[in-house]
């Protein structure tokens, strides 16, 4: 069982479909205009980094003519 804050589960709800990093970033900073954008990429790659090494989501190949993989 994983219990996700409140960042981890925006990602997880955000993840439904494919969103890079930058996709992520850029939603989270429009959400949360009053906090840093180096916070919130902080917490972002956190929860990621995170939730890759638990098995909870997977880079997706990148597609023909992307230049970033997908998670």
């Amino acid at each position: 069982v994983y219990y996700l804050d409140a960042v981890t589960s925006g990602i997880w709800r955000l993840l439904e479909a494919p969103h890079d990093r930058d996709a992520i970033l850029n939603l989270y900073s429009q959400a949360f205009p009053d906090v840093g954008p180096e916070k919130i990429a902080g917490d972002i790659a956190t929860a990621l980094d995170d939730m890759i090494q638990r098995g909870l989501v997977v880079k997706v190949p990148e597609k023909p003519g992307s230049e970033k993989a997908d998670l």
